[in-house]
C-alpha cells in the first residue's frame, strides 16, 4: 500500500441484506479498512421485505463508516400485489399493463430509482471525506450509473467492479432492442470513464477487452473467507447427504440431478434412510413439481434462506456438496460464488456444467472434485460411488484437507488485488 486512502464503497447489496454478491464488497472494506484505509460504505436504508442476516454486520469493523439513504422500488411493492390482481380478469390486464410500464421504466434494474437518492449524498461525502476513489460494484447495474456521475462532477477516481458483465450475461440473449440500447451506453460510459474495471471471469475480462482494446482491466475472482473456518468443527451428517446451498432457478437445471436419483432408488442402489440431497436457498415452483413428479420427496429435502453462518455448518456437515452451473449462452463465463466456499471447506465438489466452462476448470484444476455435463447416467455411477465410499467423520478445515491452493481465492488475496488496483490508478 503507497498511502492511506479515502475510499468511497458503493454498494446497494450491503449487509444486513443476505444475497450473495453481498460477501464481495463486505468482505473488501473489512480489509481494506485493516489495511489502513479510511472506507466509507454508500448502501440503502434497511428493508425489512428483503432476507436480512445481521448476523453479517458483526463481521465490519467499527471504522467502516456506513451510511444509508432511502431508495424508491416499485417493483418490489408491485410484486406484493401481483398475486391479488391475478384473480380476475380486469386484475390480470391491469397487472400486465403495470408491469410492461415498469419493465420499461426500471432499466437496466429495479433499482435504478436509487440512482438520484444516492448520487445526493455521495457528492456530499466526496467532500466531506475528501474522497480519493469511488468503488462500485454490480449487479445491480445501476450503481455503475452512480459511478459514473460522481466521477464527472467530482475529481475522484472511479473503479468499476462488475461482478456479473454488463452485455454478455446468461439473461442477456432474452433481451429486446431498448435493453440492449440501456446496458450497452452504461458499459460504454464504463469504458470511457472509469479509472479501472474488475472483473471476476476470464470469460467477461475477454469480451469487454474485444469490444474496447487498450482499456484498463483486471481479473479479481470472487472469495471465500478465512474467519468462517478457523475454528468450525463440525460432525458430518449421519445420513449421506449431498447439498447444494443458493438459489436454484430457470438456467441452473435439475433435471439430470433428479432424473439420476430416480435412477439409482428404481434400481435399488440407495435408499431414504442412507441418501439424502439438500437443497438450501430459494427454489423455484417447478422444483417442488419435478420432486412430486418423480416420487423423490422421500429422497430430497427443501430448506429455505439461512443465515451465512449456519450455510457453511451445512457444507462442512456435508459429504459432498453440489454446484449446478446455469447452461445456455454466455453461460461458461459465469462463477457462482458458493464454488469459493466449497473448495475452502476440502468436501469433494460435484460439478453440473459445461465442460469447458471456467467453473468447471476450477473445480477440476482443485483436485477435489469432479464434472458432468449431460449424462444421467454418468451422473448417478458417480453419486453410487460417492454413495458407497461415504463415512461419518468429524472435520475441520485443518483435517479435511483443503488445500494450500484454494489460498487464491481467500477474501486476503483478492482484497490486496484490489488494493493493488487502487494504488495505480
Amino acid at each position: 500500500m503507497n498511502k492511506r486512502k479515502s475510499i468511497l464503497v458503493v454498494a446497494y447489496v450491503f449487509p444486513p441484506i443476505a444475497y450473495a454478491g453481498t460477501h464481495r464488497s463486505l468482505r473488501l472494506c473489512r480489509h481494506l479498512s485493516t489495511m489502513g484505509h479510511e472506507v466509507t460504505v454508500l448502501t440503502i436504508d434497511i428493508q425489512k421485505d428483503l432476507y436480512n442476516d445481521f448476523e453479517l454486520l458483526k463481521g465490519l469493523p467499527p471504522e467502516v463508516d456506513v451510511v444509508r439513504t432511502r431508495t424508491l422500488d416499485p417493483w418490489r411493492s408491485y410484486q406484493q400485489v401481483k398475486a391479488r390482481l391475478a384473480g380476475t380478469l380486469p386484475g390480470k390486464l391491469l397487472g400486465k399493463a403495470i408491469s410492461l410500464a415498469l419493465h420499461m421504466v426500471h432499466q437496466p434494474d429495479h433499482m435504478n430509482f436509487w440512482v438520484p437518492f444516492a448520487v445526493k449524498k455521495g457528492l456530499e461525502l466526496v467532500k466531506t471525506k475528501k474522497t480519493d476513489i469511488v468503488y462500485t460494484s454490480s449487479p445491480p447495474h445501476s450503481e455503475q450509473v452512480i459511478g459514473y456521475i460522481l466521477k464527472h462532477k467530482t475529481s475522484v477516481k472511479w473503479i468499476a467492479d462488475l461482478r456479473d458483465p454488463l452485455l454478455d450475461n446468461i439473461v442477456s440473449d432474452g433481451w429486446n432492442a431498448y435493453e440492449r440500447m440501456i446496458h450497452n451506453i452504461i458499459e460504454k460510459r464504463i469504458a470511457r470513464w472509469a479509472d479501472a474495471v474488475i472483473f471476476n471471469t476470464v470469460f467477461a475480462k475477454d469480451r469487454f477487452e474485444t469490444r474496447y482494446p487498450g482499456r484498463r482491466t483486471h481479473l479479481v475472482h470472487n472469495s471465500y473467507d478465512e474467519r468462517d473456518f478457523e475454528t468450525l468443527v463440525e460432525d458430518k451428517f449421519s445420513k449421506f447427504t449431498i447439498s447444494h446451498l443458493g438459489t436454484l432457478y430457470g438456467f441452473r437445471k435439475t433435471d439430470m440431478l433428479f432424473g439420476a436419483i430416480r435412477l439409482l432408488a428404481d434400481r435399488g442402489s440407495i435408499s431414504p434412510s442412507s441418501f439424502r440431497l439438500l437443497l438450501v436457498g430459494y427454489a423455484d415452483n417447478n422444483i417442488m413439481d419435478d420432486i412430486k413428479h418423480l416420487h423423490l420427496e422421500d429422497y430430497i429435502e427443501l430448506q429455505g434462506l439461512l443465515p451465512h453462518k449456519e450455510a457453511i455448518s451445512i457444507m462442512m456437515r456435508s459429504h459432498v456438496l453440489l454446484l449446478i452451473k446455469a447452461f445456455g449462452p454466455n453461460s461458461n463465463g459465469q462463477i457462482p460464488g458458493k464454488l469459493y466456499e466449497y473448495l475452502a471447506t476440502g468436501n469433494p465438489v460435484l460439478c453440473l456444467a459445461p465442460q469447458d466452462s471456467e467453473a468447471a476448470r476450477i473445480v477440476e484444476e482443485s483436485g477435489n472434485g469432479l464434472v458432468v455435463e449431460d449424462n444421467v447416467e454418468e451422473l448417478a455411477e458417480v453419486l453410487n460411488r460417492a454413495h458407497k465410499e461415504y463415512r461419518s467423520v468429524t472435520v475441520s478445515p485443518g483435517q479435511n484437507g483443503r488445500k494450500s491452493e484454494c489460498d487464491q481465492f481467500s477474501s486476503i488475496t483478492m482484497a490486496r488485488k484490489i488494493s493493488q488496483i487502487m494504488d495505480h490508478i
